[in-house]
């Protein structure tokens, strides 16, 4: 028994387990959701807002918050990861938010609160927290009070991000899935073990969901705001972790430029918010006002499917994540400039195209 509790403690071991751990829970929880969701009636109803043309069963995230949390009390070690504990606190304030307002509907103003209270408690209480701006404009080290709002708006941006990219078939937990495997890389390089479990246990829960989610006919299920806020709140705290380990320059494998190899690693669901957001303005509309201006909705109007416009978009961002880490010494802010030069050309590639199609079915 010593010489198994011996190899269990083994970061390898525990990578591996987590991921098991996870998938299995995962695998056999989210049949179970399925059937009570549709005993229930809790189904996610068409709208003017969404893609899909039938009611399908919502509470995925059910499934994926079970797997992560089983396999995270069970393979991290609490002693080498003191903010664990907040962590978990967190991300069960954010979970309870997504559960309830999957079941009855709640207003944006009390999803905020619930998102602000999350993001308090791992600040304030677990110490994560953005404290160095890496040289963008000049600015390297920030005051404790600009650290902590900073760190808030970092992590609002990331969560609603993954919420709103949440528009079609295997695109959130496609993308959530290639961006943990990043930061999960990253950890386990640098024998940051305790959050490399973390991720390979976040990629164990998504993949049962996701062949769900993509090839489920009368067992298909959506993750809903339980599973995207959770997984947007658990890839914000890789954020932070990512950005501030790389101040340690005695780490193995440094990363120059972090907080823009991180927007890169998450370009994707962060320029497609951007954009919308700023388009909506523009119009002289609310930019919290739903519409089907993302990225996946103009792929659909080019005649993709799902599962083609997800692999597209997946790619997109494997492409944006490696180019970040390629470019990461030419500095924050040109990196930056270089991303956001790219999406908007990919974006404006993909509209002309719309436009294209529309004026042929017009004449």
């Amino acid at each position: 028994m010593e010489q198994f509790l011996l190899f269990f403690h083994k970061g390898e071991f525990r990578i591996i387990a987590a991921f098991i751990v996870a998938f299995a829970v995962t695998a056999w929880a989210i049949p179970i959701v399925i059937r009570t969701a549709i005993k229930k009636n809790l189904f996610a109803y068409p709208n003017g807002r969404t893609v899909h043309n039938k009611a399908i069963p919502t509470l995925g995230g059910l499934g994926i918050y079970s797997g992560l949390l089983v396999a995270k009390l069970l393979c991290v070690d609490f002693q080498n990861i003191p903010e664990f504990q907040f962590l978990i606190a967190g991300t069960i304030i954010i979970f309870m938010i997504g559960l309830k307002d999957d079941i009855l509907l709640i207003s944006w103003q009390k999803k905020l609160v619930g998102q602000l209270t999350a993001a308090i408690i791992i600040i304030i209480l677990g110490n994560m927290r953005i404290t160095n701006f890496y040289g963008l404009l000049g600015i390297h080290e920030i005051p404790y009070i600009v650290s902590v709002l900073f760190t808030i708006f970092v992590i609002i941006v990331i969560v609603n991000c993954l919420n709103l990219i949440d528009g079609i078939d295997g695109l959130a937990a496609g993308l959530a899935i290639v961006i943990t495997a990043t930061f999960g890389a990253f950890f386990l390089i640098n024998r940051q073990v305790e959050y490399s479990v973390q991720c390979a246990a976040l990629i164990g829960a998504l993949l049962p969901f996701w062949a769900y989610n993509v090839y489920g006919n009368k067992n298909k299920i959506f993750m809903g705001d339980t599973g995207s806020l959770v997984i947007g709140f658990f890839i914000a705290m890789l954020v932070i972790k990512f950005c501030q380990a790389n101040l340690d320059t005695t780490i193995a494998y440094p990363v120059q430029s972090a907080p823009a190899v991180a927007f890169g690693i998450l370009m994707i669901p962060l320029y497609d918010t951007l954009r919308v957001f700023v388009s909506r303005m523009l119009s002289n509309g609310s930019p919290f006002k739903a519409d089907k201006n993302h990225i996946h909705h103009i792929l659909l109007r080019l005649g993709y499917s799902h599962l083609k416009s997800t692999i597209i978009l997946v790619l997109v961002s494997i492409f944006f994540i490696i180019l970040s880490f390629f470019l990461q010494d030419i500095g924050m802010t040109k990196l930056i400039t270089v991303l956001i030069v790219l999406g908007a050309i990919f974006t404006t590639y993909l509209i002309h195209l719309n436009n294209i199609i529309k004026k042929k079915e017009k004449s």
